[in-house]
């Protein structure tokens, strides 16, 4: 059987997994149309984005507007490249917003200091900030 072939009996036996999963997917929405019928969506979505707002603010060892320092070696790779000074043991700045991802805090942290690496390897002052999204295990509140 040639490559076209097969790739087309593969694509008919996929064919009723995903119209199943469309009908189920169907019948989920139909359901969150039922409980949204009760009340205003904006109602629903203020209220979720209130709650979750709430609760990281109450669990959240670093709150929002706090001072934080770096604790732990991050590995400055990709486009955080050039970024070491800025993301040092030692470092610290602010937290400017803390999200919640994968049964972690995650806090957007921007460093006091920030330097840059130039394309001749020499570090120079920023005079933009940036922020970096760092997990919990790397930031403690500056005391």
């Amino acid at each position: 059987m040639s490559e076209t072939n097969e790739a087309s009996v593969e694509s008919v036996v996929m064919l009723p997994d995903f119209v199943e999963r469309m009908k189920a997917g169907v019948k989920h929405i139909q359901q969150a149309q039922e409980i949204f019928a009760r009340g205003p969506l904006d109602y629903y979505l203020v209220k979720l984005v209130e709650q979750s707002e709430a609760l990281l603010m109450r669990f959240s060892p670093i709150k929002k507007g706090e001072r934080a320092i770096i604790v732990k070696k991050i590995k400055c790779e990709g486009g955080w490249s050039g970024s070491e000074k800025n993301l040092a043991v030692g470092v610290e700045g602010t937290v400017v917003d803390v999200d919640y991802s994968d049964g972690g805090f995650v806090y957007t942290f921007v460093p006091d200091v920030q330097m840059y690496r130039d394309h001749e390897g020499n570090y120079k002052d920023k005079t933009s900030k940036s922020s970096y999204g760092l997990r919990e295990k790397y930031l403690h509140r500056s005391t």
